[in-house]
């Protein structure tokens, strides 16, 4: 039960339980979605300071040891929107980069881009679905080929951008084999 000591606690640092929630369950899901250099092999629990949630990971070294990192999330007051992001280990290296949003980057595609989705397929966008202000018709790559059945995808379920054209499958028809 919350008590009104403790609402008042929260709004004098500008936020709420609710809120709080709010931003741990951010964190958890920017946490599995970050991009880590060195994975972490465990992690504690959040630590809430003001706008900021933070928690240890624990890196391997490649020497079977392991050292402390941190990884953390800042919000914009009384918002559980993300500010910015980080992870750096004990001796203040970076440790990897936050994955894009690409559902808030939506303007940002082209038809054309290939990318690798959440659940681990490549797609090339082709065209916007009309009358819709997210979706796209994507190609899907399938046993050596492209498929093109007016599948359509939200930006949020796209991950990596495939940057290098070489990395990307050929948009090529093969023929085939005799």
């Amino acid at each position: 039960m919350i008590t009104q000591e403790s609402r008042d606690a929260w709004s004098s640092i500008g936020a709420s339980p609710e809120l709080e929630g709010e931003r741990r369950d951010t964190a958890e899901w920017v946490y599995e979605n970050f991009r880590f250099e060195v994975i972490p092999e465990g992690a504690s629990g959040w630590e809430s300071e003001g706008n900021e949630l933070r928690r240890t990971v624990f890196l391997p070294d490649g020497d079977g040891d392991t050292v402390k990192g941190y990884f953390g999330i800042r919000f914009p007051p009384g918002s559980s929107d993300i500010a910015d992001t980080w992870s750096y280990d004990q001796n203040g290296m970076e440790n990897g980069t936050a994955r894009p949003d690409w559902y808030e980057r939506r303007n940002e595609l082209e038809p054309g881009q290939f990318f690798k989705t959440s659940d681990g397929s490549i797609v090339q966008l082709e065209r916007r679905v009309p009358g819709d202000g997210t979706k796209w018709y994507v190609q899907s790559w399938s046993s050596g080929g492209w498929l093109c059945e007016d599948a359509t995808i939200e930006p949020g379920d796209l991950e990596d951008k495939i940057e290098d054209p070489e990395q990307a499958p050929s948009t090529e028809l093969e023929a085939p084999a005799p």
